[in-house]
């Protein structure tokens, strides 16, 4: 019966024996070599004595040394007192090298994380200052996990504390930024060695890790600083890119769109589309890949990073309507790998989105038995797609409306979109229905993104000129339709209270707004609508505890909210 591989039984691993190649040789790129017979364990015959004998000999040289010092200790004492003067000249000179000495204050002295003049006063959620316990010589190597070098802005993290934000990460927030390999992760981030890259992309995760757990609130202004300050320094110092980059930048525009720095978010989102334009990560699939299993899961990774990037560029562009930093039609990328395969290091190739999404632009009809399988993040991409569509749809309508051959046109792609839009509806009611009892927090996202999407279509329709035939036959449908969403919507908001707070979408306040906005335009025809604002309403002030959009999405609803301390 074969034992470990080589390198399980160096690093001292579990093996799972798998063949030809164990799951950690996969994670880690290497070869798997396996034994069939391996040297004994323990120390060898006559090395536990050859120890014993190793430290009698220490203590004895360590008593002598004792009595020594003990010896020279009482001419020295009587010394000191014959010499006053001699000592308050001694006293001045320690004085002067106190102040101008190379160790930091914080060093010897309890840290004050003073919160950022830029963050909104938010008392009621954080006290306004955190102290840490003063850090001495003997435990400051203990400080900092696993290669990471004392930080500059006073942070001192505890191996423990670092390996309780790892684990926080990929709890809460990579059901909704499914970018790493957890495997993967765990094995460089031990190495002493990283590169500046991966230590940005640490932090960052940390960050987001920090800002959606009640026990590290503390820490998530330093962590956010220590972030951002080391990816400003590393593109003013090393301009070659590389995809920690970009994941650090997209985790940080999380943080911020979440924290009461919305413009802020934007712009740092906005530094994540270039370097995936620039990286040419839209087509990474333009010809066929070859490698070993380490390198897929490397391309896997890259490939989720892309639509975390593009789903994130959709989302934000119809909260704010702005126009799509990423093209759809130059995507030459797969679709992410089901979660249960990437995970365990051994993703699968899919299809291109524009294969999924062929219904939008004719009357092709899809293949349902596929798309019941594809894991919520795979849901997510595609709602977000429609509601590109559906934005971009409004914004060329609203220009050249006026031409006549747009209209007809218009009316094509409305209905094309309108048709695929109901048959995803009930593709994520199904996959909500059967997962109802705890429902996937993603999958709620795009649930409500979706019927989100139904009323943006409305409103498009309603900006139409009426007086054919065809426009007001769509409205009347359009009206039913929006009708229909506004009943499930609101038993869809009753699911949130089900999702624990901080494993939400950090979007989830986006379709909430937009799908009030509608209702409130619409009370007087319904009192559907009025019993959704309230549900609404609901929904968004227990997220403003957690999420700023929340609390900026009440106050632009014209509502008077506390200020929670969701910021920095």
């Amino acid at each position: 019966m074969q034992g470990h591989c080589e390198s399980c039984r160096s690093k001292k691993l579990r093996c799972d024996r798998g063949q030809p190649s164990c799951m950690a040789c996969v994670a880690a790129g290497v070869p798997c070599v396996m034994r069939s017979s391996c040297p004994p364990r323990g120390p060898k015959k006559g090395h536990l004595k050859e120890i014993r004998n190793q430290i009698l000999a220490l203590e004895t040289r360590l008593n002598e040394q004792q009595e020594l010092g003990a010896s020279d200790q009482r001419p020295r004492s009587r010394r000191r007192t014959n010499s006053s003067n001699s000592e308050e000249d001694g006293n001045n000179e320690r004085s002067q090298v106190t102040q101008t000495s190379p160790i930091p204050a914080t060093a010897l002295t309890p840290v004050s994380i003073e919160l950022p003049p830029w963050s909104a006063p938010m008392s009621n959620f954080l006290a306004p200052t955190a102290t840490m316990e003063p850090v001495g010589e003997d435990n400051s190597q203990a400080m900092i996990s696993a290669g990471l070098e004392r930080v500059p802005v006073a942070l001192h993290l505890t191996a423990i504390m670092c390996s309780d934000l790892d684990q926080l990460y990929f709890d809460r927030v990579h059901n909704f930024a499914p970018m790493l390999q957890r495997f993967r992760y765990l094995l460089w981030s031990k190495q002493p060695n990283k590169s500046r890259g991966k230590i940005c992309l640490q932090y960052a995760m940390w960050t987001l890790a920090a800002a959606l757990s009640s026990q590290f609130q503390f820490l998530r202004g330093e962590l956010y600083t220590e972030a951002r300050q080391s990816l400003d320094a590393l593109e003013m110092e090393n301009p070659d890119m590389c995809i920690e980059r970009v994941q650090a930048w997209l985790l940080l525009s999380l943080y911020e769109f979440m924290s009461d720095l919305y413009q802020r978010g934007l712009v740092s989102v906005g530094r994540a589309f270039r370097l995936v334009q620039l990286m040419r990560l839209h087509e990474i699939d333009k010809l066929p890949i070859t490698g070993g299993q380490g390198d897929l899961i490397d391309i896997e990774s890259i490939r989720r990073t892309f639509w975390m990037a593009y789903t994130i560029d959709r989302f934000t562009s119809a909260q704010d309507n702005l126009s799509l930093a990423i093209n759809e039609k130059q995507i030459r990328t797969r679709l992410p790998a089901p979660h249960s395969q990437f995970m365990s290091g051994r993703p699968a190739t899919m299809c291109f989105l524009s294969e999924v999404i062929a219904g939008i632009d004719s009357e092709q009809p899809n293949n349902t038995t596929t798309d019941l399988t594809m894991c919520p993040f795979t849901q997510s991409i595609i709602v977000a797609t429609m509601c590109g569509r559906a934005l971009g749809l409004k914004q060329r309508f609203v220009s050249q409306q006026a031409y006549q051959d747009v209209i007809t046109e218009f009316y094509l792609r409305h209905r094309n979109l309108n048709t695929f839009l109901t048959a995803r509806i009930k593709i994520l009611s199904m996959q909500i229905s059967s997962t109802s009892e705890h429902p996937d927090a993603l999958l709620l996202f795009s649930t409500l993104a979706a019927y989100m999407i139904v009323f943006m279509l409305y409103e498009t329709i309603e900006t139409i000129p009426m007086g054919t035939e065809e426009s007001h036959t769509l409205l009347l449908g359009h009206e039913q339709r929006s009708l229909d969403a506004v009943h499930e919507l609101d038993v869809l908001t009753s699911m949130l209270t089900q999702v624990n707070h901080f494993q939400m979408h950090p979007f989830t306040p986006i379709p909430l707004l937009l799908s009030v906005r509608y209702c409130l335009s619409h009370v007087g025809s319904n009192d559907a609508y009025s019993n959704l604002v309230i549900s609404i309403t609901r929904a968004l002030e227990s997220l403003s505890f957690v999420n700023s959009l929340a609390q900026n999405s009440l106050r632009a609803l014209g509502m008077n909210v506390p200020n929670f301390r969701v910021g920095m």
